[in-house]
């Protein structure tokens, strides 16, 4: 293995699993869909929730994303959106306090 296909493996691979890892605009809407549905609040409608999403997930970096689609699909219930929103406008730099 030459040199530069070393480093492509310890450099790029990684990153590749991480992409992976991130949640997609349809998880990240079907978990609030769920939590809405239990609550009995009136159904968020999916399709324009994961266009949005999708805008979202390209408009922002991917640390930015990847914080927030974290928060939204591990909330126990809405009261907490307001948290996972503000990380879109975090800097992606700085750290989730």
């Amino acid at each position: 293995m030459n040199r530069a296909t070393h480093h492509v493996r310890v450099l790029v691979l990684p990153l590749l699993f991480v992409a992976a890892c991130s949640d997609s605009p349809e998880s990240v809407c079907d978990h609030p869909v769920e939590l809405m549905k239990a609550a009995g609040a009136p159904e968020l409608d999916r399709s324009a929730c994961v266009a949005d999403m999708a805008r979202t997930k390209e408009r922002k970096n991917f640390i930015q994303w990847m914080r927030f689609s974290s928060c939204v699909t591990e909330l126990d219930n809405m009261d907490g959106m307001k948290q996972c929103t503000a990380l879109l406008d975090r800097e992606p730099h700085t750290q989730v306090s």
